[in-house]
């Protein structure tokens, strides 16, 4: 790599510099762009999922304690605005399935059992399992949602196109500054009079 900078005319070796430290640096800049605002995407996600999931479980309550499946079921299909909840399952206080919601075009079951509490990432989908408890801390109910994740890879693939964009442009930008800037630098000074 050195012999061919080397070999480069000065007005080349310049441009060639200038754009050596722009590319690497907008390119950095990019990629904790992207980053960043992939893992925040994420997070709301998970927290506006999360919310929704407390809400509906909390709604059930009077469902699971009077034993009536047709409430709790109407209760789950308030996720149906959400488009991106595939599947929600209410379980009773033995761990079974009391009621369920599933979209359309869904094929996934609920699991047997809606397992510990707490939110899991996958490559392509987040579940979250909420569950109520009584005053001893027996579990009363358990809500299992699984939601894929369509919208944050349709942001992702969208902010990888803008970036795509950008760094082109910037790119273009910075080429004609560095094909303009080399004429100041290697033009011969001429003494003054």
């Amino acid at each position: 790599m050195k012999g061919f900078v080397r070999r480069l005319p000065i007005k080349q070796k310049l441009v060639f510099m200038i754009m050596s430290t722009t590319i690497p640096v907008l390119v950095l800049g990019s990629v904790g762009y992207i980053s960043l605002d992939y893992f925040s995407t994420r997070q709301a996600i998970r927290r506006d999922l999360t919310a929704q999931a407390d809400l509906i479980l909390k709604s059930s309550t009077a469902a699971l304690q009077f034993l009536d499946p047709p409430t709790a079921q109407e209760i789950l299909r308030t996720f149906a605005p959400n488009e991106h909840v595939r599947r929600a399952c209410l379980y009773d206080a033995a761990g079974r399935v009391f009621a369920d919601y599933i979209a359309p075009r869904t094929a996934i079951e609920c699991p047997a059992s809606p397992g510990p509490d707490g939110e899991q990432f996958s490559s392509d989908t987040l579940v979250i399992v909420k569950s109520l408890a009584d005053d001893r801390r027996r579990r009363t109910g358990s809500l299992f949602v699984l939601s894929d994740l369509d919208v944050l890879k349709t942001r992702l693939n969208a902010q990888l196109a803008i970036v795509a964009v950008v760094l082109l442009l910037t790119t273009a930008v910075a080429l004609l500054i560095a094909s303009r800037v080399h004429s100041i630098v290697s033009y011969p000074s001429r003494p003054s009079s």
